[in-house]
C-alpha cells in the first residue's frame, strides 16, 4: 500500500499516528445538479462533503439510512460530471455489492445513459440477474462470439489490403476456419484411436466433403498416428496454395502471411479464456465501473494491481478484514468508505466469542 496505492499519502490517512488532513478539491454541487438524486437534506450534506474530500471520505450511517441510494449518486455524479473516468465498486458480500450496482444502473437508465459497467467474480450464480449480462464471463463470450462471426469479413480486408484475389481469400478462410480445427481434432483423437474410431471416421468424412468442395486433391491418411494428421493439414495448405499460383499471380509469400493474420485471430479467440491470458484485465481498464467483492478483486487474473481507479468505493467497509479492504484501495486515486462501525465487527476477540 506504501509503494503501491495510487493516492499520494493515503496509507497515511490510516495511520493513528500521523497528523494528515484531509484536502479540498475545490469541488461544489449545485440544487440543480442534485435534484435527480432525491437525497434529504442530512444526505444532502454528506454528498457535498464527500465529493471535495480527498484523498478519503467516509460516510456512517445505520441500516435503512440510504447508503446504497448515496453510493448510486455519488458514482452517477462523478462520472457525469467529469470528476472521474472511472469507478471500482466493491463491497464485503456480493448481495451488497449487487444491490449497490443495480441502484447505479436504474440512475443511469433513468437519465437514458447507460454505462460500461464490468461485474467480476469467479460464478455468475452469485450475480443478481439484472448484472448477469455485465459478468465477465458473459462480456467475454460476447467478444469472441462478435470477432468470430466477423472473421470472414477481417480476413477478407486484409486479404484486399495484400492484393489477394477475393476466391483466394475465401479458400484460406475455409482452410483456417473450416478444415483446420476438423484434421486439429482427428489427430488429437488419433491418440485413443481404438476408442475413438467412429468420431475420427465421421470427421474424415466431412473433410473429404469439404476438399472435395475446394476441388483439393490430397491423399487422407489411412493411420492413426497424430504426427500423420499434422503433415496431412500442411499439404492441403501446400495443394491451396499452388491452384492459388495457378489462378493468380500471388506467391506463396502473401498467402502464408494471410494465414499468420488468421492464426492471430485464432489465438485471439482462443486466449481469452485462459487463465495464464486474462481477459479480465483488459475489461477492466476499459469500464467505467467496475463491480466485485473484495476477495473477487483480488484475483490475480483481473491485474488490480495494474489498473488505477480515479474513484473507489467500497461499501460496508466497516465489516471488512483489514486484508479485504486493502484489496481495492490499492487501486485508488480517491477512496470512499461506506458503513457503519456500530454494526457487528469482521472478527471478534476470543473471550468475546
Amino acid at each position: 500500500m506504501a509503494g503501491n496505492g495510487r493516492a499520494s499519502g493515503l496509507l497515511s490517512v490510516f495511520d493513528s499516528r500521523s497528523d494528515a488532513t484531509p484536502d479540498s478539491a475545490n469541488q461544489q454541487a449545485t440544487e440543480e445538479s442534485l435534484k435527480l438524486y432525491g437525497l434529504n437534506d442530512d444526505q444532502e450534506e454528506a454528498f457535498r462533503k464527500i465529493i471535495d474530500t480527498r484523498p478519503v471520505g467516509l460516510l456512517q450511517g445505520p441500516p435503512g439510512t440510504g447508503k446504497t441510494k448515496f453510493i448510486a449518486a455519488l458514482a452517477h455524479y462523478a462520472i457525469t460530471k467529469g470528476l472521474v473516468r472511472n469507478v471500482l465498486l466493491s463491497s464485503q458480500s456480493h448481495e451488497a455489492v449487487n444491490n449497490a450496482a443495480e441502484a447505479v444502473l436504474a440512475l443511469f437508465r433513468k437519465t437514458g445513459e447507460l454505462p460500461s459497467l464490468l461485474r467480476v467474480g469467479m460464478d455468475d450464480g452469485q450475480v443478481s440477474p439484472p448484472l448477469r449480462p455485465y459478468h465477465t464471463s458473459r462480456v467475454e463470450q460476447s467478444y469472441k462470439d462478435r470477432f468470430s462471426a466477423t472473421f470472414a469479413e477481417r480476413m477478407a480486408a486484409v486479404g484486399k489490403a495484400l492484393g489477394i484475389p477475393p476466391e483466394v481469400i475465401s479458400d484460406v478462410v475455409i482452410l483456417e476456419t473450416t478444415l483446420r480445427p476438423v484434421i486439429e481434432r482427428i489427430a488429437e483423437l488419433s491418440r485413443e484411436f481404438e476408442a475413438q474410431t467412429q468420431r475420427i471416421n465421421g470427421l474424415i468424412e466431412t473433410l473429404a466433403q469439404h476438399l472435395s468442395l475446394l476441388d483439393v486433391d490430397v491423399l487422407l491418411p489411412e493411420t492413426g498416428l497424430e504426427e500423420d494428421w499434422r503433415n496431412t493439414l500442411e499439404e492441403i495448405v501446400g495443394a491451396i496454395a499452388r491452384r492459388a499460383a495457378r489462378r493468380s499471380s500471388v506467391g506463396a509469400d502473401k498467402i502464408d502471411r494471410l494465414r499468420s493474420i488468421a492464426g492471430l485471430g485464432r489465438d485471439f479467440i482462443g486466449s481469452v479464456s485462459r487463465p495464464e491470458r486474462s481477459f479480465d484485465t483488459f475489461l477492466a481498464g476499459t469500464r467505467q465501473i467496475v463491480v466485485g467483492t473484495c476477495v473477487g478483486l483480488g484475483r490475480s487474473s483481473l491485474g488490480l494491481t495494474a489498473t488505477a481507479f480515479d474513484l473507489v468505493i467500497v461499501d460496508e467497509a466497516a465489516r471488512c478484514t483489514s486484508g479485504e479492504l486493502l484489496v481495492p484501495l490499492q487501486a485508488a486515486r480517491w477512496a470512499v468508505l461506506v458503513g457503519d462501525q456500530a454494526q457487528l465487527q469482521p472478527q471478534h476477540k476470543p473471550e468475546v466469542v
